[in-house]
């Protein structure tokens, strides 16, 4: 069963809420404070502008920090994305001088300028939609998601009972 991939952009207000953007470059804004999740590349790109304020940086940080665990959940959709990927934070103040905010600037700037197809509001397929994908009935994609979410919980409940029963033993 193949899973396709999402790629999300939303804004984080000073509170921690995400709202939904569209994607593009124009996103990169110096007043801005964003995240797109990329799963193709298992990404979370945390851009903060060099203008927006240090309690909107500091609320951001704390708000992206729970999607690699929990995930993220879009309105329209019901599953979670962004789980099991890592968080790039790329702040515009450091500036370009420093190599890996370049080049982690640079990759956002790449997943921005594609050609995607949008889902529901804030986030998009991460590829071309072939006929077949226009095609496929909204349900079966959220019956497929759901099946691996239950299936990744159902594995982590098992290595728990059988590390509870591991400890048991050596008691």
């Amino acid at each position: 069963m193949s899973l396709k991939k999402y790629v999300g952009s939303f804004e984080v207000t000073l509170s921690g809420e995400y709202i939904p953007r569209e994607l593009s470059s124009k996103i990169i804004e110096p007043t801005n404070v964003i995240i797109v999740i990329d799963e193709f590349s298992k990404q979370i790109y945390l851009w903060l502008g060099a203008k927006s304020s240090q309690s909107s940086k500091m609320g951001a940080r704390r708000a992206v920090k729970t999607i690699p665990t929990f995930g993220l959940r879009a309105e329209g959709l019901d599953f979670p994305v962004g789980k099991e990927c890592k968080i790039i934070e790329i702040d515009e103040s450091i500036g370009q001088s420093d190599s890996s905010t370049h080049s982690n600037l640079a990759e956002l700037r790449k997943i921005l300028e594609k050609t995607y197809t949008k889902v529901t509001d804030g986030i998009w397929y991460a590829k071309e939609a072939t006929p077949q994908e226009r095609e496929e009935k909204p349900e079966a994609r959220i019956v497929e998601r759901r099946l691996l979410f239950e299936m990744s919980h159902l594995e982590k409940e098992s290595i728990e009972k059988d590390r509870k029963k591991k400890v048991d033993e050596h008691k």
